[in-house]
């Protein structure tokens, strides 16, 4: 048997194309010489995201825009779950566009209070600002729009760690 080492970043596009949840459990379909195989990916256990004790900072202003961004990440959960709408598409567009326009806001705010009390790993976060918003930036919606679920699950799995 061959083992190949392959980079997430190389196939996750043509991975996530054919993601499906299905009674709560994320599937997802190869062809094998012809043949459709299932393969179950794992099961989806996608909660509101909380904005908790733990993610409080003691700043007010920065705690508010937390608590906002939480939000508009869990405007995603709720598309994700309501199996009454079929075409999710202009709602996840506004999602993704409110979270780009909000997260931006944020930062700005949240590296200008940390240049004021010169906070010394203020550029490590600035990179991960960068990083946010570029991944952010990064999502097709031609291509968000060819499998909607599949969409939502990748940006829930990103807010997820980022959160």
């Amino acid at each position: 048997m061959n083992i190949i080492q392959i980079r997430w970043e190389d196939v996750k596009e043509i991975f996530w194309k054919n993601v499906y949840q299905n009674n709560g459990f994320l599937l997802k379909f190869v062809y094998n010489k012809g043949m459709k195989i299932w393969i179950w990916l794992r099961e989806v256990f996608f909660m509101k995201y909380e904005f908790t004790e733990e993610y409080y900072t003691g700043i007010p202003m920065i705690d508010e825009e937390h608590a906002k961004l939480f939000e508009i990440a869990n405007r995603a959960y709720e598309l994700l779950t309501n199996q009454f709408k079929m075409d999710k598409y202009d709602e996840i567009a506004a999602v993704l566009e409110e979270l780009k326009d909000y997260t931006k806001y944020h930062f700005g705010h949240e590296e200008e209070y940390m240049k004021s009390i010169n906070y010394g790993k203020r550029f490590s976060q600035m990179h991960q600002h960068t990083q946010f918003i570029e991944k952010l930036e990064s999502y097709n919606l031609k291509d968000i729009d060819e499998n909607q679920q599949a969409g939502l699950l990748e940006i829930i799995d990103f807010l997820a760690v980022w959160l």
